[in-house]
């Protein structure tokens, strides 16, 4: 399978984590492309159904296989950070960098309420977390080589986040 041609990146972690507006400044930073995965999902309507309770989408199987055969022509071009919640099911070879957030349960909690989550989706992703769902997940998808965890509870943190990642694309750069 062929590589992309220049380095892509993955921010993930659990809502409210931070993640699409990291990614929108490391594009913006590093002058690359952003895909938030999950705008794309609703806007291509990448999903079977809908549940009210957890207010989310439903994605089946062939809802990620139609999504992956739609980003596969931007990812191969390279130069791209892509933003989502979950990361098991795209391939490997997409990505050089993956970075995932994480935050303190007190800041992630308010950021939920913030944003009217209701309680049994703000209790399941603030449980997902806690346990560290996303990181268990991305860890076992990606090299150690490749995956590397950031806080991300304030500002000074996310500025840091941006310089590492800076630094860390360009030796990917450099190195490809």
């Amino acid at each position: 399978m062929a590589s992309p041609r220049a380095p892509n990146i993955l921010i993930t972690g659990t809502p409210a984590t931070g993640k699409t507006s990291m990614a929108q400044l490391i594009a913006q930073e590093l002058q690359l492309k952003h895909i938030e995965v999950g705008k794309v999902i609703k806007e291509e309507r990448f999903y079977t159904s809908f549940d009210e309770e957890l207010d989310t989408r439903i994605i089946e199987e062939d809802d990620e296989d139609r999504l992956l055969d739609f980003l596969e022509p931007k990812m191969m071009e390279g130069g791209v950070v892509v933003d989502y919640h979950s990361c098991e099911f795209f391939p490997e070879r997409w990505f050089q960098i993956v970075v995932v957030l994480r935050t303190s349960t007190e800041v992630l909690f308010e950021r939920l309420s913030g944003r009217g989550y209701g309680d049994a989706k703000r209790d399941e992703n603030m449980e997902a977390e806690i346990i560290g769902v996303v990181e268990e997940e991305a860890r076992s998808s990606y090299g150690e080589d490749v995956v590397v965890c950031r806080e991300n509870n304030n500002l000074d943190e996310m500025a840091a986040t941006i310089d590492f990642v800076r630094e860390l694309y360009e030796q990917k750069s450099n190195h490809q």
